[in-house]
């Protein structure tokens, strides 16, 4: 009891953010409760329960399904659903997915907060503030609050990824990582390029045997899940590499324009870069022909915001020490990431920041977190504090929604 009294002593300032944060989310929330929200996945655990894989009962919304054949498929990978199984078996399809992402994204609290520790960071109070930033003072707040399940998708997959590290740094036991990172591509299968992080780290173990049994135990996993996931592929489209994105019968004109140049391209880069780093918040204006604002002043772009309004303590990045133990493997990692990512048709439309970013961000703050090692200065706490507030009163504009200005 005393160390918890310590502890709270210690961090009274923290922990007041991280229970402020808390009720911002829970009202936040309860704000956007006119979102009819998404419930793919528990419409993809009872078709498992009924022995298929479309859905059985299509909602009213057909918002990215996928249709094939006559029939409504998720074109999402099935774990989230296989997650939510044992509640849709007893509760129905009443079962709303979005407590997958609030218990999920509370893990991910925690994980990010052990991480730090494993990477040195004495200090817990610095810890906590890390994790805030993760969680609360980023973008993935937003995947959380937002009801739509292309966004849990990344939750989820975050989740995994921070389990792979966390295991990484702890124990390095690679069948175990390896699992991590297969369940992660069960859930996104881009994801599964952050395995260089880890082949980066089995290269300089000492001998080839080491290098041949721990890449044995990393493969066997990712192989298993990954043949799953093609097995779930053909059996709903007829052959493994369609996920069912193609099918999805949601896309308006401006998403269908950026697709007539490529779903991969080079042609994206440029566009995927401004969203990424540049792009600010839009003025409201009182009149179409100057700069004369009105309240709320600012609204948020849906094609996306650059990340360094969302989380401005990715500035501390500028002084990354390269000689970190852990620096090169993540550059490389997110760099591979990018690629991917910055030739994506599908920039954003109706996200807040630029989401897909976070999933590299347990390697970005693997990088971020060793800077704090010696002590986390006031300036990136109110940084940190900074995000966090324009974030909760952003973020759901989208929707005309404002912390700070009833509309």
């Amino acid at each position: 009891m005393k160390r918890f009294i310590d502890f709270v002593e210690e961090n009274a300032v923290s922990l007041c953010v991280v229970i402020l944060s808390l009720f911002a989310t829970y009202f936040a929330i309860k704000s956007i409760a006119f979102l009819a929200p998404n419930n793919h996945f528990t419409l993809q655990a009872d078709a498992f329960l009924h022995h298929t894989l479309a859905v059985v009962n299509p909602p009213g919304s057909l918002n990215d399904l996928a249709f094939f054949h006559n029939q409504y498929f998720v074109p999402f990978g099935p774990l989230p659903a296989i997650l939510l199984l044992p509640f849709v078996a007893v509760f129905g399809t009443s079962v709303d997915q979005a407590w997958l992402g609030y218990v999920l994204a509370a893990l991910s609290f925690l994980l990010v907060y052990r991480i730090a520790g494993n990477l040195h960071i004495k200090s817990r109070g610095t810890r906590l503030w890390l994790a805030l930033s993760f969680i609360f003072g980023s973008v993935y707040i937003s995947l959380v609050v937002l009801p739509i399940s292309a966004f849990l998708v990344q939750v989820v997959t975050v989740f995994f990824l921070l389990l792979s590290i966390d295991e990484f740094l702890r124990k390095k036991r690679f069948f175990i990582i390896g699992l991590y990172i297969g369940l992660a591509i069960l859930v996104r299968d881009i994801i599964g390029i952050a395995v260089i992080f880890f082949l980066y780290e089995i290269a300089f173990l000492p001998s080839i045997k080491n290098k041949i049994v721990a890449l044995t135990k990393l493969f066997i996993p990712i192989i298993v899940c990954s043949i799953l996931l093609f097995a779930f592929n053909y059996v709903r489209f007829g052959t493994i590499l369609d996920n069912g994105y193609d099918h999805n019968i949601s896309h308006g004109e401006d998403l269908l324009l950026s697709r007539k140049v490529g779903f991969f391209s080079p042609m994206h880069i440029p566009g995927n870069l401004y969203l990424m780093f540049f792009k600010a918040p839009d003025p409201v204006k009182l009149y179409d022909v100057n700069y004369v604002l009105k309240p709320p002043y600012l609204h948020v772009d849906p094609w996306g915001l650059g990340i360094f309004f969302t989380t401005p303590l990715f500035l501390y990045l500028l002084f990354l020490d390269l000689k970190e133990k852990y620096a090169k493997a993540s550059l490389l990692t997110v760099g591979a990431m990018l690629i991917p990512t910055l030739t994506y048709y599908a920039y954003g439309v109706w996200q807040y920041g630029y989401r897909h970013a976070v999933d590299f961000y347990p390697f970005l703050f693997l990088l971020l977190i060793p800077l704090f090692r010696d002590k986390m200065p006031m300036r990136a706490k109110w940084l940190i504090i900074y995000s966090i507030v324009f974030n909760f009163s952003y973020m759901l504009s989208l929707w005309g929604v404002y912390f700070f200005h009833q509309q």
